[in-house]
């Protein structure tokens, strides 16, 4: 017996912050292509290529100080303190791979650094944008935005880092993005 069901639609803020970066693109490649090859989750996730593990690149110092530029303006922005970088993963699109459509609902930011630039673009519907990957471009969003990448069909690489925010409600946290 169901006692109450609910069922409406309601308003909820999002955010896109696209960012140029400093970083050394060429050693983070090196090291998605190192990983990939040791341990990887190749076509057996939303990316429909080649992917590292999921927590391969929580602790890299490089991808770390590269995020840390626009994470320090997105939590200025928002109330987001007591942020804990959850998971950060690396991903390389070859000829034909693409990233299916998702959300990281559980997320409040999400984000993507690029390592090359491509015309193919990361898709958010709901906002009918599309970003076009630029070599140290980060991306932060609301975990909430259904987001895509089309088919790769050019014969170079796209390479980048995914990652996930969590946010803690009490002070048993870590992470970058502190106050």
């Amino acid at each position: 017996m169901i006692r109450k069901q609910i069922e409406k639609e309601i308003n909820v803020k999002v955010f896109l912050h696209e960012y140029i970066v400093q970083c050394d693109s060429e050693k983070l490649i090196k090291k998605i292509d190192h990983l990939i090859s040791q341990n990887n989750l190749n076509y057996a996730t939303n990316v429909k290529g080649k992917m590292t593990v999921w927590h391969a690149f929580d602790n890299d110092p490089d991808f770390l100080q590269a995020m840390a530029q626009g994470m320090q303006k997105v939590t200025e922005a928002g109330n987001f303190q007591r942020m804990n970088l959850h998971e950060a993963w690396g991903l390389r699109h070859d000829t034909n791979d693409f990233t299916q459509e998702h959300d990281h609902i559980a997320s409040p930011i999400s984000g993507v650094l690029y390592l090359s630039e491509k015309n193919t673009p990361l898709i958010f519907p709901d906002l009918n944008l599309e970003v076009y990957p630029e070599k140290n471009s980060l991306v932060l969003f609301r975990g909430i935005l259904r987001h895509s990448s089309p088919v790769n069909t050019s014969n170079d690489s796209k390479y980048a880092i995914a990652f996930n925010f969590i946010q803690f409600k009490d002070d048993a946290f870590r992470g970058i993005a502190k106050k």
